[in-house]
């Protein structure tokens, strides 16, 4: 399901990309040093998805509390094929939709500035799992936009997207032990436990994951 929703996006690009009249070979030119540069830029990403996933407070929490309750259980039964095949699929669907179609076409008509906004909100506004995954999405988008623009193509951004990707699901899923029940709920302060309840009866189980 989740593969054939990045291909699906993948697709919409190079749609998009062919009723702008715009070739998708010069995306694609391939130089050593933009390779090394998108290998790179996942180094950064990680560090920051660590930042969040060693969060017990503070802004991350709902971002690392969706990815306990919801992509955990989820994905959990996913072999290391798999979480590959979705990263390389994410990498290349999403930067072909959202920067070679979406911000180079914006950049074309209003300026590289307007192309960079457009395409990082909406960016985020496809992740809005919640605000602040939904704001960490488009500060993550301008982060590829601005690598797509100092490329002057796709490749750079498809591999630092995959690779963060991957790495970082490899990581949460395989290495990372599942630590949900320790996290603050909702509705208790953080940082102190919520009032316990001896005739509420037994807790509630987690959110049953997205289809």
């Amino acid at each position: 399901m989740g593969c054939s929703f990045q291909a699906g996006l993948g697709v919409l690009g190079a749609a998009l990309l062919w009723l702008q009249g715009r070739p998708m070979e010069p995306l694609f030119r391939t130089e050593i040093r933009w390779l090394l540069l998108g290998l790179g830029a996942a180094l950064p990403l990680l560090m920051f998805f660590h930042r969040v996933m060693t969060s017990r407070n503070g802004p991350f929490l709902p971002i690392r509390r969706f990815l306990e309750l919801r992509l955990r259980p989820l994905m959990a039964s996913w072999s290391v094929p798999q979480l590959a095949c979705i990263s390389v699929l994410a990498g290349v669907g999403e930067e072909l939709l959202f920067r070679g179609a979406i911000q180079g076409w914006a950049s074309a008509r209003w300026g590289e500035v307007a192309g960079l906004v457009l395409a990082s909100g909406l960016f985020g506004a496809a992740h809005s799992v919640n605000r602040t995954y939904a704001t960490a999405a488009a500060v993550v988008g301008v982060y590829l936009g601005t690598l797509y623009q100092i490329t002057g193509g796709l490749l750079g951004p498809i591999l630092t997207h995959a690779v963060y990707d991957f790495l970082a699901l490899v990581w949460f899923l395989r290495i990372s032990p599942a630590i949900e029940a320790s996290l603050p709920t909702a509705t208790a302060p953080v940082g102190r436990a919520a009032p316990s309840d001896r005739s509420a009866g037994p807790p509630a189980s987690p959110p049953d994951p997205e289809p």
